[in-house]
């Protein structure tokens, strides 16, 4: 029933839910050179942080994408189907630390939020950090019982923090962390796979920075020192609180694609501040259950927290709801094991609330512009690209993220992007345009607008 509700909240209304941004547009251009160009790729740059990636990620979608014939909507069903058997991971995950109430009252609560299964998706190189955050999680519950040779499981988890998105570092706090409280070992016959996995990781920098000296080590050194630019704004509590607020409810609404943007911008949906309390009791009540392994969880969360203050901090930059794709997984697991000693009655009245709000939010939603209505307005005008063409996005240019990403897909490239004028400095960082654009006067020339 439960991996019924998660293909249920991934699936139904599946082209609907298809959020596509220039994140995407990015990833994708990237990808395509592996699928389509055969090109192999050591590292690619993150503009976002100003830093080398490694491309295991990237190495891993090119199958998916040559699967789904270069067709952006087919893509994203890979992440549907990775969220269902997050889900699933989910339930291991909490049978291990919990027992098997545990690890269906999670696997219930990750299957059928919205705001997770929105996030579910997507394809890029956020989506599986879901997944890896509960791998993870499962890693160090087998690591404390003495079964060392998990750390292997760790370090592939950890690994994709520099071979996908930086966000999935929470991974390697946590394991300094446990390591540290739980004084594991540090020398074990048992980490020869894990050593040698992260050797094998590690070696696509190597071999870049020998090729081109300081291209990853200079750039690093100014993240880590924090000597990149002055810090713009922070975070605090009560936005963090209403973030995992969102994960439990969340407003049914006709431009849902906005809780993807600033946690700040919107308030706190379904009866808050009432909801910001339940989920703040939600978060603090494991604390009093005498011998629960919620330790662990609290250790992922504190790591999380702690990602979030360097961010915050180091970054000087905004910090999106996506953000939390990694600790939904943690914060399901820890509601879980807080219902564990609860009168069941009350934990069924609240989960039959939880499934009602959350269904109503996919009912009763909509997106303004999702990823099929800027997939039609592609093969509308593909035609005209056969010839140079210029790409210009008049009004509100936010919904139109992205869509130049789809002509890549489809082999048509802008000889210039008069929209997007501040993501122009994107496209010559990643080098996605395969002829650099002209400033000469060009003839056939595509306005998009709004309806």
């Amino acid at each position: 029933m439960i991996l019924g509700l998660a293909v249920f909240f991934r699936f139904f209304r599946l082209f609907d839910f298809q959020f596509w941004s220039v994140d995407e547009e990015i990833f994708v251009a990237v990808v395509r050179q592996v699928a389509v160009n055969h090109k192999l790729i050591l590292t690619s740059p993150n503009v976002a942080i100003g830093v080398s990636l490694g491309s295991f990620f990237h190495l891993f979608s090119a199958p998916i994408f040559l699967l789904a014939g270069l067709t952006a909507s087919k893509i994203l069903i890979a992440g549907s189907i990775l969220g269902v058997i997050t889900t699933l991971a989910v339930y291991k995950t909490g049978k291990e630390l919990g027992g098997i109430f545990v690890g269906r009252v999670a696997a219930f609560l990750y299957a059928s939020s919205f705001l997770v299964s929105f996030s579910d998706r997507r394809w890029w190189p956020l989506t599986p950090d879901p997944l890896l955050a509960t791998l993870s999680i499962y890693a160090v519950a087998k690591i404390i019982k003495g079964k060392y040779i998990y750390a292997l499981l760790l370090a592939i988890c950890a690994s994709f923090s520099w071979h996908s998105d930086p966000s999935l570092s929470v991974i390697i706090v946590f394991a300094g962390l446990f390591a540290v409280i739980y004084k594991i070992p540090l020398f074990k016959k048992e980490y020869l796979p894990t050593v040698g996995y992260l050797l094998l990781s590690v070696a696509p920098f190597l071999i870049f920075e020998l090729r081109h000296p300081g291209a990853i080590t200079h750039p690093l050194f100014e993240l880590i020192t924090g000597s990149r630019g002055e810090v713009t704004r922070s975070l605090n509590l009560l936005e963090i609180l209403r973030g995992f607020t969102r994960g439990l409810f969340l407003t049914p609404g006709n431009d849902i694609e906005k809780y993807f943007l600033y946690t700040k911008t919107y308030p706190a949906p379904f009866l808050s501040p009432f909801s910001e309390i339940l989920t703040a009791v939600l978060l603090i009540f494991p604390l009093w259950i005498k011998k629960s392994k919620a330790r662990i969880i609290y250790l992922f969360i504190a790591a999380f927290l702690t990602g979030v203050a360097i961010f915050s901090l180091g970054m000087g930059s905004e910090f999106h709801l996506y953000y939390f794709v990694v600790v939904w997984p943690a914060f399901f697991l820890l509601i879980a094991m807080g219902l564990q000693k609860i009168n069941k009655i009350f934990v069924y009245i609240f989960l039959s609330i939880f499934l009602v709000a959350n269904l109503s939010t996919l009912l009763f939603s909509s997106m303004r512009y999702p990823l099929v209505t800027k997939e039609s307005a592609v093969e509308k005008v593909l035609p005209k690209t056969n010839e140079p063409f210029a790409l210009i996005v008049k009004d509100d240019g936010r919904y139109f993220e992205g869509i130049g990403g789809l002509f890549f897909l489809k082999n048509r490239f802008p000889s210039n992007l008069g929209y997007y004028y501040a993501w122009d400095w994107i496209y010559r960082a990643y080098s996605l345009y395969e002829v650099l654009p002209t400033n000469e006067p060009i003839k056939n020339t595509i306005i998009l607008t709004p309806l």
